[in-house]
């Protein structure tokens, strides 16, 4: 199980530094570019990592201080299994398909610069000390509810997988945003 923990943790890191190598140059213009109405800018796909991430720790948290609170449909055998695998299926997709984010996990209205990243960083940070301290064997055998319904039973172990490779899959949203033909350039000082 250390071997998982150290595989989610470098690769918090390696989101982490993407992010501040690839994005920390953009103005806000490029925070906020959106290439056609119902798209994420870049500020926005940020704020909905922050927001999506902070939910599951929330859970995650309560579970950990309150085990006896686990989700009651956890107990029937295979559920959080189930969900756990589909939700990791359906993240590993690198067929661009969009999935329509519910409410509570959208980003907010906002005009977003640099703050974001440094504030997606930030989190990370924390998202990585976090899962660092969790007791290895807690790993594997405690279940959450996930936050996206409390019916909805999830084990840790697909849960930081499931956050790891949501982040993944975002990153590579910015990117084809930054492809787009019509993402604004940085502009060359003189």
């Amino acid at each position: 199980m250390e071997e998982k923990i150290n595989s989610w943790v470098n690769r918090i890191d390696e989101i982490s530094n993407y992010a501040l190598t690839n994005f920390s140059d953009f103005d806000n213009n490029q925070w906020n570019f959106r290439p056609a109405s119902g798209n994420w800018s870049a500020g926005e796909v940020l704020d909905h990592l922050i927001t999506t991430n902070d939910r599951y720790l929330e859970q995650i948290d309560e579970i950990i201080r309150n085990p006896e609170k686990k989700p009651w449909v956890s107990l029937i055998p295979g559920f959080s299994d189930f969900f756990g695998k589909r939700l990791i299926n359906i993240l590993k997709e690198k067929n661009g398909k969009k999935y329509k984010a519910i409410k509570k996990f959208r980003p907010h209205p906002d005009e977003f610069s640099n703050r974001v990243l440094n504030t997606f960083v930030s989190h990370q940070n924390e998202l990585r000390d976090f899962i660092k301290k969790v007791e290895p064997e807690m790993v594997n055998t405690l279940v959450i509810p996930s936050p996206i319904s409390s019916l909805i039973p999830i084990r840790l172990t697909d849960a930081f997988e499931a956050l790891v490779l949501h982040e993944g899959r975002h990153m590579r949203q910015i990117d084809r945003l930054v492809s787009h033909p019509l993402f604004p350039q940085l502009k060359m000082s003189s």
